[in-house]
């Protein structure tokens, strides 16, 4: 429970003890001071006034934080009383022209909040209002005002709430205003702004909005608690007028004699939601079945091809062998012996639950097509690069069988300015690779310039022998070492004594160091003077360290090196790099990978709407006679959805591709029935899963299984599930109410306890679908099977629109805190338990 005080004001307050005359605007107040000197203490005081309700023109921006109703709303609760928040805990009793008494209990506020009619309340262009009426004025008594201003103390914050006591009617419009609960007279008095014989009276507005009251009377708690189970008459009623069951009519299944007429066949069929305590339908009969199926059948009549029944079925038919022509029908589609293929081929109730698929692929057909041709742009981009690389592809292998010498060495030099660009293993480039390995195994030998240079007829090549410019030579030649050189006979004697110095050694050091060193100063008594001062050890260590180590490791297979290169860029091979890299930006492609790329899109359309606006008894039959203030259990049906689905985009396929939208052949586009959603994600979810795979072309629904099969479903685990249907103006009136399920502790038998659902130990199962018939007849479909309605609640939780407060009846509260309490307005949880 909320914690509630009955005021609060300023600590000055206590200072202001005397009431002084009833009409002063002001309070007087007196502050006792004390003097200090040699002399002693003296005893003083200091009277001041406190500002009054005249003294305050405005409020403050952002002193107000919250408005009940909100401006504009226009479906209030009559039974709750309009209040507004304010951000100073002692705003309502700050300016108020009470006097301080020790352990006073009330203080009256100077701030009332006035609900009225647009004739009572009347918002002037200057800011103030102009109240009228007697019955404004006696709903809103000032001696009683200090009820209806109240501190509220929260975790972390305080602020303040001034109620209105207004009366509200259903289907009204008021305007709410926050007045001054005194007014300055002529004469610069005090005065009550209103008595019980007040005709009109104007005052300042701090603040002022309109709202609307509903049009039906009662609030949440009240609209719930006429909910209730059906009862066994009411339910016995709705079996008698078959209620979840729709009704097929098969006309004569023969051409009739002339003049005679032959009888209907009628058979019960599922809708998309059936009653639990019957869901299976009546089995079809051989005769319509035969009948059914010979006018799906291939026929030709007088040697001219007739127009047969749609096969729902076909766009899932894995069609005619490789290489073999297209025929129809194609092999092995006059052969169904059973399962969902020949559920659609034969049954007329399947047949037409798919039929209402196609109707309304049809009817939205701009809608499915705009949202496939959305997720078809990516693919325009896809189908182009690849049309690109195909026709590169086709260039480059016409250049490259045609231009492409046969010999290793000729291709590499034809191949060589594309070495820098070729990746290899280990990080790199070939031609970082190839060269630097022999000195003359150089960079630019393998750029395009080089070929420039060395082009036949050009200046370079007329100038040189037969064959010196030959970039194939050059590169062969290139990959050796040269020969080792030979010292000069000087060094070689040098290095021959180093190992037994003596000073003929070392005068000879210094004659050759005093020679280099004149080569690189070029100035011999620089270079004379350097060499004296190098110390005997100095030269003779220099002299002993071994020769440098020739960097040249010529490629040991030159010709292999070269025919690795131009595999690696080959374009007549299966999967050339090319391609590689060109597809390694493209997600989603399937074989033949260079053929232009079709889609699969997934289409976010619930096809529950469209029954909902244009063939209600096809979702619910029966709907209309379940009686006002009731909910029931029934259960969806599968079997149903899917062939819902299955017509939906047997028309869809045929639309798109006669549109021109490349999409892939046997995908589902359509998968979505209900507005499903992924409680645990949070995201959309689909009813069923692709007929047939994607990648593999495999079929996901066996042949074999019949609709409504769980390999079907997106959610293999799935099945028939518990659906409440509500037929109630509560959703209609608060449309964010939590309803979800949760379990009985007694199970099917004991239902005198309800659960406790704010415990962690209590598991809510919240609705994965949710869809309205009508503003009033709701339901609300639970991934749970339809026998958890038998050991189930059903809880609809109020949403938590703030703090309310009801206006009572009759209150005799002392203080504003007690009349807080007693019309608080806690969250309603309604409890419903045994739907079945």
């Amino acid at each position: 429970m909320p914690d509630f005080l009955s005021w609060q004001r300023p600590a000055m307050f206590a200072l202001a003890a005397e009431p002084g005359p009833a009409s002063a605007p002001r309070l007087t107040a007196t502050l006792p001071l004390t003097f200090h000197d040699e002399l002693g203490d003296v005893r003083a005081a200091a009277g001041f006034l406190l500002a009054g309700p005249g003294d305050v023109a405005l409020l403050s921006a952002g002193q107000i934080i919250g408005r009940r109703p909100h401006p504009g709303c226009a479906d209030a609760d009559s039974t709750m009383m309009p209040h507004i928040e304010l951000a100073a805990a002692d705003m309502p009793w700050r300016y108020s022209r009470v006097a301080h008494a020790p352990g006073i209990a009330t203080v009256r506020p100077w701030l009332v909040l006035v609900v009225g009619s647009s004739q009572e309340v009347h918002r002037l262009p200057d800011g103030r209002v102009r109240l009228t009426g007697a019955e404004l004025f006696g709903q809103h008594p000032l001696k009683r005002s200090y009820r209806w201003a109240h501190v509220h103390r929260t975790p972390g914050r305080t602020f303040s709430r001034v109620l209105s006591p207004r009366m509200l009617e259903p289907g009204r419009e008021y305007t709410a205003a926050l007045v001054p609960a005194w007014r300055i007279l002529p004469d610069q008095t005090l005065a009550d702004s209103w008595d019980t014989g007040t005709a009109s009276v104007t005052l300042p507005s701090f603040d002022s909005w309109s709202f609307r009251t509903t049009a039906d009377a009662g609030d949440f708690a009240t609209v719930a608690g006429r909910l209730e189970p059906l009862s066994q008459d009411e339910s016995a009623l709705l079996e008698q007028n078959q209620f979840g069951r729709a009704q097929v009519t098969v006309g004569p299944l023969a051409t009739p004699p002339p003049g005679t007429t032959l009888p209907e066949t009628r058979l019960s069929a599922g809708a998309a939601l059936v009653a639990v305590t019957a869901p299976e339908i009546d089995p079809l009969p051989p005769d319509v079945a035969a009948a059914v199926e010979e006018r799906t059948l291939h026929q030709v009549r007088n040697g001219r091809w007739v127009l047969t029944l749609p096969r729902y079925d076909v766009p899932w038919h894995p069609g005619p062998v490789d290489a073999e022509p297209w025929t129809w029908p194609p092999p092995g589609d006059d052969v169904v012996s059973d399962g969902w293929r020949r559920q659609l081929r034969v049954d007329p109730r399947h047949r037409g639950a798919a039929g209402l698929g196609a109707w309304i692929a049809i009817a939205w057909q701009d809608r499915i097509t705009d949202a496939a041709v959305r997720q078809a742009g990516a693919v325009a981009a896809a189908a182009q690069r690849i049309r690109h690389l195909v026709f590169g592809l086709r260039a480059a292998g016409s250049l490259w069988r045609r231009r492409l010498p046969d010999a290793p060495l000729a291709k590499l030099a034809v191949l060589s300015p594309l070495l820098a660009r070729m990746p290899v293993a280990g990080g790199g480039s070939a031609l970082e690779a190839i060269t630097g390995r022999t000195p003359a195994l150089v960079p630019a030998l393998f750029s395009s310039a080089a070929k420039r240079m060395l082009r036949r007829r050009g200046p370079l090549h007329r100038a040189a022998q037969p064959g010196a410019t030959a970039l194939a030579e050059l590169i062969e030649a290139a990959n050796g070492c040269p020969e080792g050189q030979r010292l000069p006979e000087a060094e070689q004697q040098i290095a021959d004594a180093v190992a037994a110095p003596d000073q003929e050694l070392i005068s000879r050091l210094r004659s050759r160091a005093a020679h280099i060193l004149t080569e690189f100063y070029d100035n011999a008594d620089m270079a004379g003077a350097l060499a004296e001062s190098l110390p005997a050890e100095e030269l003779l260590d220099l002299a002993r360290q071994p020769r440098p180590e020739e960097n040249c490791r010529p490629l040991s297979d030159l010709d292999a090196v070269a025919d690795s290169i131009a595999a690696g860029v080959d374009p007549t091979t299966p999967q050339p790099a090319a391609v590689r890299r060109v597809l390694g930006t493209l997600r989603g492609l399937r074989e033949p990978l260079l053929a232009e790329p079709d889609i699969a899109p997934e289409l976010d359309i619930p096809l529950w709407r469209f029954l909902a606006d244009n063939a209600p008894d096809w979702l619910l039959p029966g709907s209309d006679g379940i009686p006002p203030d009731r909910v029931l259990a029934v259960q969806s049906n599968p079997a149903f959805v899917e062939a819902v689905l299955l017509g939906a985009n047997a028309q869809t396929l045929g639309e798109l591709r006669w549109r021109n939208v490349p999409i892939t052949s046997r995908w589902t586009p359509l998968r979505r029935f209900w507005q499903r959603i992924d409680v645990a994600q949070g995201s959309a979810a689909t009813d069923i899963g692709p007929v047939v795979a994607l990648g593999s072309g495999q079929p996901l629904w066996p042949y074999g299984s019949e609709l409504g099969d769980p390999t079907h479903q997106a959610d293999p685990g799935r099945g028939a599930e518990l659906v409440i249907v509500l037929h109630t103006e509560l959703f209609r009136r608060y449309p964010a109410t939590a309803a979800y399920l949760a379990p009985n502790a007694g199970g099917r038998t004991d239902w005198s306890q309800v659960p406790d659902v704010d415990s962690g130990g209590t598991h809510r199962e919240y609705p994965t679908f949710s869809g309205r018939l009508t503003p009033d007849l709701v339901f609300f479909g639970y991934d749970v099977p339809p026998a958890a309605g038998e050991d189930h609640w059903l809880v609809l939780e109020e949403p938590p629109p703030g703090y309310r407060f009801r206006r009572p009846d009759d209150d005799d509260s002392p203080d504003g805190a007690t009349y807080a309490q007693s019309t608080f307005a806690s969250p309603t949880r309604v409890f419903l338990g045994n739907l079945l």
